[in-house]
């Protein structure tokens, strides 16, 4: 016979709120709950199916009753072998639902030490916010120290890795560099004993020119970042919307590209490098760069619908034009617009970036398929669009959010 306990939470964000305190009392309960997550929605009965859970002695079929959209009326638990639940189990699950609901705002901290590899190593920074710390080592790795509030440690763990990811991201284009996540541990607290180990400055090192565009980020070879860096890393610690969320992705596609055009290299006709890097690789990596400018574009701006075909009336190219002219000028633009109308030829019709007849020198040909009426290569180069790009979200975070 199945349990149905009452829950009675009316909105998306404190439902899963209640759900992710809920499976962690169930792992501190019955030291286990794995799960056969198959979840389906039943629409006329208003209920939705998470699948199995196997605690203890019982397979629990697992499903909630909602009233609207994101709520929970009810939490139902059933055997899935059609046994009864003893009175022991059910005495147990109606304590641990009633727990939950009252207590899943309080969370634990815990602490997180992760090694990161890059091409310098950091110099030493340090936020109040979720008590992080960045800093170089002697062994030439740098290392991220850090707390995230979670539930137990599974749900710590998977939130680590996702901070650790966005702050990689957002460094990346912060300094143009890549960056490696080589481990990451937990530790009992921030605070970290072997000051031996560090490269250490007594006071903080930052950007000499924040309005930087070609190459690295660097100072006496370590790794410099801006104040206004910091200020972001702190905002976002606090602040969580979907122009953040956005921005985060602009990111990662820079990062993405980043590590893509790294590892790309040309082999000319004697099979040695060459400092051209034109492989498949590259084709990847410029339709990264160009998406992150694609997204950072899209942040904050809303456009009409035509109301005869309701189709926008500010196209996305011109989006990227016009946050291209804003921070560069008038020429990058249009650089970067014939990119990017070659990128969409790529995406959507598979025409190679690279020309498929490769030449050593540049030589005129035609082709039906442009506005000019002659073949046109890549217009920004690999390295140019990289720091386009790094640039324009650098000048945009830095003016959009409320640092």
């Amino acid at each position: 016979m199945k349990l149905e306990i009452e829950v009675g939470i009316n909105n998306i964000k404190q439902s899963n709120k209640f759900l992710r305190k809920l499976w962690a009392l169930f792992n501190e309960e019955f030291g286990k709950c794995s799960w056969q997550y198959s979840p389906f929605k039943i629409g006329k009965y208003q209920q939705i199916c998470f699948g199995m859970a196997d605690i203890k002695d019982y397979n629990l079929e697992i499903s909630i009753l909602y009233k609207n959209k994101g709520s929970i009326t009810k939490i139902i638990f059933e055997s899935s072998d059609g046994n009864k639940l003893d009175e022991k189990m059910r005495d147990t699950l109606n304590k641990l639902v009633k727990y939950a609901k009252e207590n899943y705002e309080k969370k634990e901290a815990f602490f997180f030490k992760a090694s990161i590899i890059s091409n310098y190593v950091f110099s030493n920074y340090e936020t109040q916010c979720q008590s992080m710390q960045i800093f170089g080592l002697k062994n030439k790795s740098s290392n991220l120290v850090f707390s995230v509030s979670a539930y137990d440690h599974n749900q710590a763990s998977g939130k680590a890795i996702e901070f650790i990811n966005e702050t990689l991201d957002f460094l990346s284009i912060e300094t143009n560099l890549m960056f490696y996540l080589d481990e990451i541990n937990v530790i009992e607290s921030a605070k970290f004993k072997e000051k031996d180990e560090m490269i250490y400055n007594k006071k903080e090192s930052y950007q000499d020119n924040s309005d930087f565009i070609e190459g690295y980020s660097t100072k006496n070879k370590q790794i410099v970042i801006s104040k206004e860096a910091i200020q972001f890393l702190k905002y976002i610690q606090k602040n969580d919307n979907e122009d953040i969320r956005a921005f985060m992705r602009a990111c990662h596609h820079f990062h993405s590209a980043r590590k893509l055009d790294s590892d790309t290299f040309e082999v000319n006709s004697l099979h040695k490098k060459s400092n051209k890097r034109l492989d498949s690789n590259l084709e990847i990596a410029n339709t990264l760069y160009l998406s992150a400018l694609e997204v950072v574009s899209s942040i904050g701006f809303q456009s009409d619908r035509c109301s005869e075909c309701n189709q926008l009336k500010y196209s996305i190219s011109k989006r990227v034009k016009d946050i291209t002219n804003k921070y560069l000028n008038d020429n990058v633009a249009k650089e970067i617009v014939k990119s990017y109308s070659l990128r969409s030829k790529y995406l959507h019709e598979g025409v190679l970036i690279r020309s498929t007849s490769p030449t050593i020198q540049s030589i005129p040909l035609l082709d039906n398929s442009t506005k000019s009426g002659c073949k046109e290569n890549f217009s920004a180069s690999i390295y140019n669009l990289r720091e386009y790009t790094s640039y324009i979200l650098r000048r945009f975070y830095r003016e959009f959010f409320d640092l």
